[in-house]
């Protein structure tokens, strides 16, 4: 798997496990804190593969273009939607010649958070990826 490759899949399993995705003014609000995440991702490419990650929030949102950092901007487009504690979005990945397109949802009551996503397409070089994403989080105490 390509670098890029394995930076977008990181990235989307991050989307989830961050609790939330942003890129407009309105976000689901977060309490800031350590929080536990477990993500799964089950892939064509890479399998079933289940992480757990602790991170601390010091704001009480995300934003996604923060966890994109190091890609080119042009590279992935994320468009959300909120509507009261409930995310939705769209992912359009553009890298090595091919297009993946995602969607997702995220569920946070500010101290928990769940959520799915699926990302599919080209990856470049002919190569299909079919991925889903799940992710579970809490926030766990203070950084």
């Amino acid at each position: 798997m390509s670098c890029s490759l394995t930076r977008v899949a990181l990235v989307s399993a991050v989307l989830l496990s961050a609790v939330s995705t942003q890129v407009s003014a309105e976000a689901l609000k977060i309490k800031p804190g350590l929080w536990k995440s477990t993500t799964t991702i089950n892939s064509n490419m890479i399998g079933t593969q289940t992480n757990e990650a602790t991170k601390c929030f010091k704001e009480d949102e995300f934003d996604p273009k923060n966890m994109m950092e190091g890609m080119p901007a042009e590279q992935c487009d994320v468009q959300t939607e909120v509507d009261g504690n409930v995310m939705t979005y769209t992912m359009v990945c553009n890298l090595n010649g091919g297009t993946l397109t995602g969607e997702g949802r995220i569920e946070s009551d500010g101290d928990t958070s769940s959520g799915e996503m699926t990302m599919k397409g080209d990856v470049g070089g002919g190569m299909q990826m079919d991925m889903q994403v799940s992710s579970v989080g809490k926030r766990i105490g203070d950084c």
